[in-house]
C-alpha cells in the first residue's frame, strides 16, 4: 500500500508519482499474490488546490 496526504498544495505530479511509485513495487511481482495499492488520504483537501491535481491525464 502506498498512501498520498492530499492538500491544497498537492500536485498532478505527486499524484501520477505515486501510482508509478505503486506500480515499480508492483512490477515482476505475480498479480494473483501481490497487489500494490494508492491510498489517496484527505482526498477532499485536494480540491481545494488550483492546480485541479485530481484532474491527472497520463
Amino acid at each position: 500500500m502506498v498512501s498520498f496526504q492530499c492538500s491544497p498544495l498537492s500536485t498532478p505530479d505527486g499524484i501520477v508519482g505515486t501510482f508509478r511509485q505503486c506500480a515499480e513495487f508492483q512490477k515482476d511481482k505475480d498479480p494473483d499474490t501481490f497487489v500494490c495499492a494508492v491510498v489517496l488520504d484527505e482526498v477532499g483537501l485536494a480540491e481545494d488546490s488550483p492546480r485541479m491535481p485530481l484532474k491527472v491525464y497520463l
